[in-house]
């Protein structure tokens, strides 16, 4: 009866090692699986912002082979509720110039503004006189407004404030999610503060916001169209609003170009006169 007792005594015990032992090892096969599958997630994921952040870099300089860009342009224009509309021509060659000009009864070209990497000239074609703009001085340098600013706002793309070359999107940006799109903030910024907003799924620059004190400024994107093998928005609005001043210009692209390269990049001022600011109010005017 006693070695009865104690063989199922032992076995109930040896027993309960048993299942203890099985449990052991399933416990740490699960938390080997377990570390196994997190790396794995970690690692998908790290994968999946990898990409995202290569897709995101296309969005900081134009595509490969796109240097030039020319088009006819129809610009729309509202100033506190006065209405006013032109014709023109818009040039651009990537890191060279962007060229805007102004015509009359679409023939006539009447006034030009000329972008290059060192200076802004405000061109009045009629009357022979330039006006000269600083990145360094005057308005442009109080806003931060750089080549580099003005250049990607025409062009499309990404670009972080006071920086004149191409920066690493992972290293520049802070990325969240706002509805459908991506939203993308410049880590370091001054007073004037960026907000770019993206479609993630076409991975395309949709707008580019930047606000300074109670002013807001807008350049939204739109009809994007495959020109010469390039996406490229043909639909311009910016709009730029606090104070007692709204303004807003709806820019229409058409008979765009990404191959003619045919244009001279510049304009020869040696027989123009350099005038004051002052002047530039005359040339605003005659586009009236």
């Amino acid at each position: 009866m006693n070695r009865t007792v104690q063989n199922g005594t032992c076995g109930s015990a040896r027993g309960l090692r048993l299942v203890c032992n099985i449990l052991c090892i399933a416990v740490v096969l699960c938390t080997f699986n377990a570390c196994r599958t997190s790396k794995k997630v970690e690692e998908v994921a790290m994968q999946k912002q990898q990409q995202q952040a290569e897709r995101m870099q296309t969005l900081t300089r134009p595509a490969e082979g796109m240097t030039d860009l020319t088009a006819k342009m129809g610009v729309d224009m509202d100033y506190n509720s006065r209405p006013v509309s032109f014709k023109g021509r818009l040039r651009m060659r990537y890191n060279e110039v962007i060229q805007v000009s102004f015509t009359a009864f679409g023939l006539m070209e009447i006034a030009s503004l000329e972008v290059r990497p060192d200076v802004v000239y405000i061109i009045d074609r009629v009357n022979k006189k330039y006006v000269k703009a600083s990145y360094t001085s005057g308005v442009l340098a109080k806003a931060g407004i750089s080549f580099a600013t003005i250049q990607a706002l025409f062009w499309n793309r990404l670009f972080v404030p006071g920086a004149s070359t191409e920066v690493d999107v992972r290293d520049a940006f802070f990325v969240y999610q706002s509805g459908t799109q991506q939203v993308l903030r410049p880590r370091e910024q001054g007073w004037v503060k960026h907000h770019f907003y993206t479609d993630e799924e076409l991975m395309r620059l949709e707008q580019t916001q930047m606000n300074i004190s109670f002013y807001e400024a807008t350049w939204r994107y739109d009809m994007f169209d495959d020109i010469d093998g390039f996406v490229v928005p043909t639909s311009h609005d910016i709009s730029l609003s606090g104070g007692s001043a709204t303004l807003g210009a709806h820019i229409t692209l058409s008979g765009v170009s990404c191959s003619d390269k045919s244009w001279k990049a510049g304009t020869d001022l040696s027989r123009y006169q350099q005038v004051d600011i002052e002047e530039l109010l005359s040339v605003l005017g005659s586009l009236r």
